[in-house]
């Protein structure tokens, strides 16, 4: 993600709390006319402390940048501005994303898609979807479904959502898909909470819509592998960047699958397997 950008931009890193949240001390020693980058990871609640320490540093002519990717549903509790929200980590489409606030300045014409390559990637996530509910190899269209994610990458101009996504955005009934995350959120919070060896992040309130309930475990790698082998797939956290050899890595988190496709009883399983696989290890 960084890559582009390091040719221009001079960036530095601040240290995030324990639970990968920016650090109100971090945030007061950015000055005036720098900008800060705010990652809502997971789609969980920022603390009172934090939004307060984003608006001060705004207020002290900070330009806040937010990516909300993680929360789609639950609006920013501080001012930014510029937030950006990636829609494929949440929805069911190919690409496309958000860019609101007073620094997005979409251009007057954007270039278009390859649409072939949105009907291919389609078909690609659709045959891989069979591939894994049957239990067998899909590495031929993981494949292809990297290279259409390098395709993106060549992307050096913006581009017009495709017609495709467009036309499952429109289909969609948002509020439908946010009550049934929410309610998936709850119940499985509840449960993992009750798990011995599992500590689930803070700041998943009742009121938001997150990503996922990501927790703190033991051997998170481990712990994947395993919900794998029962038909749960965890989502694959980031690896670590070359920029940050030095710095000490986290391995004990893990994101428990609770979106839209799922309901009350995916949960218990979810759970069920998650306690067992803990208390055998």
């Amino acid at each position: 993600m960084l890559e582009p950008f390091e040719a221009v931009i001079d960036f530095t890193f601040y240290e995030m709390t324990w639970d990968l949240q920016p650090g109100p001390e971090e945030l007061s020693r950015i000055g005036a006319g720098e900008s800060v980058l705010i990652c809502d990871y997971f789609g969980r609640s920022v603390p009172s402390s934090t939004s307060l320490a984003i608006e001060e540093a705004r207020s002290r002519g900070v330009v806040v940048l937010s990516d909300t990717t993680h929360s789609p549903f639950t609006p920013p509790t501080w001012s930014f501005d510029l937030a950006i929200i990636s829609l494929r980590k949440t929805l069911p489409i190919h690409d496309g994303a958000i860019l609101v606030g007073a620094l997005a300045h979409p251009p007057p014409e954007f270039e278009a898609v390859d649409e072939s390559r949105i009907a291919a990637r389609e078909a690609m996530a659709a045959r891989k979807a069979s591939l894994v509910a049957a239990g067998t190899d899909s590495g031929d269209e993981a494949a292809g479904l990297r290279d259409f994610e390098n395709y993106l990458q060549t992307l050096d101009k913006p581009t017009a959502m495709s017609r495709k996504s467009r036309s499952i955005i429109d289909a969609l009934n948002f509020e439908i898909i946010a009550n049934r995350r929410r309610a998936n959120a709850d119940e499985l919070l509840n449960r993992v909470e009750q798990i011995n060896a599992v500590r689930a992040l803070p700041d998943y309130s009742r009121t938001i819509v997150p990503a996922f309930i990501t927790c703190q475990v033991s051997d998170a790698r481990t712990v994947q592998q395993a919900l794998s082998k029962q038909g749960i797939f965890c989502p694959v956290h980031w690896p670590r960047p070359d920029q940050l050899a030095a710095t000490p890595w986290r391995n004990d988190l893990i994101s428990l699958p609770i979106d839209h496709r799922y309901d009350r009883d995916d949960m218990v399983r979810i759970s069920s397997a998650l306690q067992h696989h803990l208390e055998d290890a």
